[in-house]
């Protein structure tokens, strides 16, 4: 099951700036280039990548390499975490980051920007398999995970 996410974005500068995502003709978040302003929140989805208005940066939202955060549906001890990987690119060269949801680091410096990673949506929910876990509701037994 392929799970879509979107992730937003807070770009903290000097500037003052707005922000817009871009929704297809049927309102759908599509993959391709967004212009952004700094100083603004902006929402990416995978595949997706944000130039940010006056400046040569660059920031491609690569992927979501784990997710361990807590389905919303359940009361857990820790809120878990995911990690979103990124390419960023400007005139003084390219890198790529790992951005935490839960944890350090949250925020990245590049190219005279820091990037953080405000949220990660869908949020997971405990009757939705996740991609390489392996885990699942065993029947009769409703809240109990076991192996696949």
């Amino acid at each position: 099951m392929s799970r879509f996410f979107s992730l937003l974005f807070g770009l903290s500068t000097a500037l003052a700036c707005s922000s817009t995502s871009q929704p297809s003709t049927s309102g759908v978040l599509v993959p391709g280039t967004i212009q952004v302003a700094s100083g603004q929140s902006f929402d990416l989805i995978p595949g997706g990548t944000a130039r940010v208005a006056g400046s040569q940066l660059r920031i491609h939202f690569a992927s979501v390499t784990q997710d361990s955060r807590c389905p919303s549906d359940v009361q857990c001890v820790w809120a878990g975490d995911a990690v979103i990987h990124l390419a960023l690119s400007s005139a003084d060269g390219a890198t790529q980051a790992d951005l935490h949801t839960g944890i350090d680091p949250r925020i990245v410096t590049f190219g005279g920007y820091r990037i953080r990673a405000v949220s990660l949506k869908p949020v997971p929910r405990l009757d939705e398999t996740r991609p390489g876990e392996g885990l699942r509701r065993q029947s009769g037994n409703p809240g109990r995970l076991g192996p696949k």
